[in-house]
């Protein structure tokens, strides 16, 4: 023991290196690396990856990137790298853990991405979907559905789900 004698008793400062509070730092915040797949994949690779070229992709991420919101606590992820993951994960029917790791970022955050991705992607049906509104353009798109695959009475097909017209 360390005692020591200041003229008024002993001072023990065992004591108070005891009552000194510890402050544990929070672990350092580890990001995972990222890459800009539009950028580091050539065109073979990067409609091998997911299923759209360049182009396509830049439509899509250009059509929803006002309704995504990019939060920037711990490093934001752009919304590019948002809509990549999703829609590489819709049309790979990876699981999220795969496609998180491809991109850099953990499970729950990319389950977090195919919400907001799908939402803002909702938003905007009315304006990407166009169904034949005349009797006319009805019965036109019905013949090259017929002419095209032998389906009679299709006016649309949307994810390999043909909507028969009932006349």
């Amino acid at each position: 023991m360390d005692y020591f004698d200041f003229g008024d008793g002993l001072y023990n400062f065992e004591q108070d290196l005891l009552d000194i509070p510890v402050y544990v730092r929070p672990r350092a915040k580890i990001h995972k690396p990222r890459v800009n797949p539009l950028v580091n994949y050539d065109a073979v690779k990067f409609r091998k990856k997911y299923r759209f070229s360049n182009e396509n992709m830049l439509k899509v991420i250009n059509l929803v990137k006002d309704d995504i919101a990019v939060d920037t606590r711990g490093g934001g992820i752009p919304v590019h790298i948002q809509v990549m993951s999703v829609i590489r994960h819709w049309g790979r029917h990876e699981i999220h853990d795969d496609c998180g790791e491809l991109h850099g970022v953990s499970q729950p955050t990319t389950s977090r991405f195919c919400k907001r991705v799908g939402r803002a992607l909702a938003s905007k049906s009315s304006e990407l979907k166009k169904m034949p509104t005349t009797l006319a353009e009805q019965s036109c798109i019905q013949r090259e559905f017929a002419e095209l695959c032998r389906f009679p009475h299709v006016i649309e097909a949307i994810d390999c789900t043909a909507l028969v017209s009932i006349l």
